[in-house]
């Protein structure tokens, strides 16, 4: 088995959280052996910043707004992007826009060719990319301002939903609140295989100049395994000393790392130190490669090192580590083939349906999203979600099992109709383990009856319909004031 090492920060910088928690998901599922680790073996932190809504976006959403930007100007370098266009100016609101625009019967074309004038024209003048699409007469016809503001306010509340989960799953693996210390790996274990290094503020404090990690890094790139850095990960690199010849060990090498610009937009937070990540890597010798603009995904692979410009790159730069050891296509395939498999073999709408609950009752979101198409549509009025399965419906089921860890749900009672329309009574209990769509967390116990309807065409779940009491939930979740306070 391939062991990859996962360094974090221990500094009061922290790690970014979607860095790491990516890497140890998708090195974990493809086989790999992960081993967190810190340079001091004290328990790595979360850099607050990396919990921010703006990184916690749909990749979807990222890629369709890179290609937007890309159209702003003849010349990409004239774009400057800021975390502000992003977030305050819900730039990375166009895809979702597009689709509905494509709902409302305009041709894929025509949407995207408004939306990039529409985007052209609030960066050019510093407006709401929101509110510029209200003014234009031809978008909202199609949309009203009302539900272009609701598609903004549903995307900054799903990135703060994903910003919270990924903050308690990181909270629920056991290697990240106990990391293995640098200091204490075998020459084998430090040898070879992998290395994963995620960004945050606390990189640039604890790894440029520290003689562990520099062992580190060093015995792998000799014995010909990778070294992958993710934004102020790549600082780990300035560790790795010399050549008996005098130059950088990695003299020469194409790396990316976070620009001076990005870096520039990011607050410090607790880091203790002023640095630069791209001017480390360019005074150490290093040909630094960027993406034409700020926040763009960016992964630059040379020779046995792979590095990701920013938190936007994480994911690309996991997929390039998974390439490297032809682990990519084969994972790919096994979800693909497992979702077929799904597919061939429930057949019957009620058996699908009960399939679906069994599945979310072993918390396993993945599988029983299988069963369920992409774009069906969904609705659970009780706490307003409403849009597709992907993201609006994953969102709601991962909130509910991390909500509820010891969640258990039962269907009572599955009955189909002839039109393949499939009515579930289900019982949904747990106790609370954290916020749940306003509802703060009191660790109370709840057991809440619901109905779930669901139309099933083709072997798969098209549309979802839940309905329970939301009264009786919050009164079992100890909320006793449901009206306003006037």
């Amino acid at each position: 088995m391939t062991r990859l090492i996962l360094l974090v920060s221990s500094a009061p910088g922290g790690y970014f959280a979607e860095d790491a928690l990516a890497a140890h998901e998708r090195f974990s599922a493809a086989g790999l052996d992960v081993i967190v680790a810190t340079p001091d073996g004290e328990p790595p932190t979360i850099d607050p910043f990396s919990l921010e809504p703006v990184f916690h976006h749909f990749d979807e959403d990222s890629d369709y707004l890179s290609a937007i930007i890309r159209s702003i100007a003849p010349d990409p370098e004239d774009v400057r992007i800021t975390l502000r266009h992003l977030a305050d100016l819900d730039f990375i609101t166009a895809r979702r826009i597009g689709e509905e625009l494509r709902r409302a019967g305009w041709a894929e074309d025509d949407a995207r060719r408004t939306i990039e004038h529409v985007a052209r024209a609030a960066w050019l003048g510093g407006r709401n990319f929101i509110e510029e699409l209200t003014a234009d007469g031809a978008v909202n016809a199609a949309i009203s301002a009302y539900e272009l503001r609701r598609l903004a306010a549903e995307l900054r509340r799903d990135g703060a939903r994903e910003a919270a989960a990924s903050a308690e799953r990181l909270a629920s693996i056991p290697a990240f609140q106990k990391a293995t210390p640098l200091g204490e790996l075998t020459d084998d274990e430090l040898g070879g295989g992998a290395v994963f290094v995620a960004g945050g503020h606390g990189a640039v404090d604890d790894m440029p100049s520290n003689p562990l990690v520099g062992n580190l890094l060093r015995r792998v790139h000799a014995a010909g395994g990778v070294i992958a850095t993710v934004s102020h990960g790549a600082a780990a690199l300035l560790s790795v000393g010399d050549r008996p010849d005098g130059l950088w060990l990695l003299d020469g090498f194409r790396l990316g790392g976070l620009t001076n610009e990005e870096g520039a937009q990011t607050p410090r937070g607790s880091s203790t130190t002023e640095w630069s990540v791209e001017d480390g890597l360019k005074n150490a010798g290093a040909v630094f490669d960027a993406a034409p603009g700020a926040w763009m995904p960016h992964v630059v692979v040379d020779r046995n090192v792979i590095t990701g410009q920013n938190p936007m790159s994480a994911s690309a730069a996991v997929d390039a580590v998974l390439k490297h050891f032809g682990l990519y296509e084969e994972t790919l395939l096994a979800g693909a083939g497992r979702i077929a498999e799904d597919r061939e073999q429930i057949g019957d709408p009620e058996a699908l349906v009960r399939s679906f609950f069994e599945r979310l009752d072993r918390h396993d979101v993945d599988r029983a999203l299988a069963l369920v198409d992409p774009d069906a549509e969904v609705l659970f009025p009780a706490v307003g979600v409403c849009g597709r399965a992907e993201p609006n419906g994953r969102a709601f089921l991962e909130n509910l099992v991390s909500a509820f860890p010891d969640l258990a749900v039962r269907a009572t009672n599955v009955f189909a109709t002839s039109g393949g329309t499939v009515v579930a009574e289900i019982v949904a209990e747990g106790s609370q383990a954290a916020d749940f769509y306003g509802i703060l967390n009191q660790r109370k116990h709840m057991d809440v009856r619901q109905a779930w309807v669901l139309a099933v065409v083709d072997g798969q779940v098209r549309r979802v319909r839940a309905y329970w009491c939301q009264n009786q939930l919050n009164r079992r979740l100890g909320v006793r004031r449901l009206d306003p306070v006037r």
